[in-house]
């Protein structure tokens, strides 16, 4: 348990307590046998497993490994680097894909699946997560990932997806990247006043585009917490 909840911390960016790094440096070295250390994939019998590519046989074969458990573990931290990489700035689908993880885990856990059942829920996940990485492609024209994640928190909101659609709602994520980066100041993420500034751009574009005005106040919230991801890379210099 010490082991997934540091994981999971890892994948959402949050610190480790010292006590969980002094337990894993200790559960490290418990695997030093004879100066090698063992590697989870290969004792999986993974390899260079690319998740990205499973099919119908991969599955089989993990199915009927003489390691299951080590197959899933391996299998789960597979999916958390993959994760990790697709989402690094979507909060949205971030945190979505690490409570089906979890959720997964605890069901594996409390043996409410089967190794064969667990397994082959993880290669789903898998192959869920590698076409994330293409989402943006179904939009015409499509949204990179930066107005993908925009896309997401400005969709993520009551009956906002139901009522404008998902071309509105890529317009209103394509104008927001476009003003945003425009607009932002070397000290926007400091200073609250240039944060309200930039609420009162957001709140007119999203009533430029008629957004419900019930949902209106969680979008602002949240395309501003989706901004701090980006705050590095799109910091102007001064």
């Amino acid at each position: 348990m010490v082991k997934l909840d540091a994981a999971d911390r890892e994948a959402s960016g949050k610190p480790l307590a010292s006590e969980v790094n002094v337990y894993l440096s200790q559960l490290a070295a418990s695997v030093v046998d004879a100066d090698t250390i063992t590697d989870l994939y290969a004792e999986a019998g993974l390899g260079n497993l690319d998740i990205t590519n499973l099919n119908g046989e991969h599955l089989r074969e993990l199915q009927n490994t003489e390691t299951p458990h080590l197959t899933a573990e391996a299998l789960r931290r597979l999916i958390e680097q993959k994760m990790r990489e697709v989402t690094r700035h979507n909060i949205i689908r971030r945190e979505s894909f690490a409570e089906k993880l979890e959720d997964l885990m605890i069901r594996y856990m409390r043996q409410q699946l089967s190794s064969a059942e667990m397994i082959a829920e993880l290669v789903a996940m898998a192959k869920e997560v590698s076409a994330e990485a293409r989402r943006g492609e179904r939009f015409d024209p499509p949204l990179n990932h930066a107005e993908l994640a925009f896309y997401d928190a400005v969709a993520n909101h009551g009956l906002a997806k139901a009522l404008m659609g998902d071309d509105t709602l890529a317009q209103i994520a394509r104008a927001l990247v476009a003003d945003i980066r425009k607009n932002l100041t070397v000290d926007w993420l400091s200073r609250e006043p240039v944060r309200a500034k930039l609420r009162n751009r957001i709140r007119r574009l999203l009533t430029r585009f008629d957004y419900p005005p019930d949902e209106e106040r969680a979008a602002v919230d949240l395309v501003l917490k989706q901004m701090e991801t980006f705050a590095t890379e799109w910091a102007p210099t001064a």
